[in-house]
């Protein structure tokens, strides 16, 4: 349904998600959550892709706000 209604608006990926993941969501988060984020991605994660996954619910968090 969310995917449907971005497609809907002509919202794709390169318009939302480029600009979360080219400013690694230091824009969107606050100091001390954004520190909890790279410190995981960072220290912990052995999975590089995890900036995606986080990347995707973070979105699907949003969902009712960007429905």
């Amino acid at each position: 349904r969310l995917s449907q209604h971005l497609h809907e608006i002509a919202l794709d990926a390169q318009t939302f998600a480029w600009p979360l993941l080219t400013s690694f969501f230091s824009e969107t988060l606050n100091k001390e959550d954004w520190l909890k984020l790279v410190d995981h991605l960072f220290l912990r994660c052995t999975d590089p892709e995890l900036p995606i996954y986080f990347l995707a619910a973070y979105i699907l968090t949003a969902k009712s706000q960007l429905l």
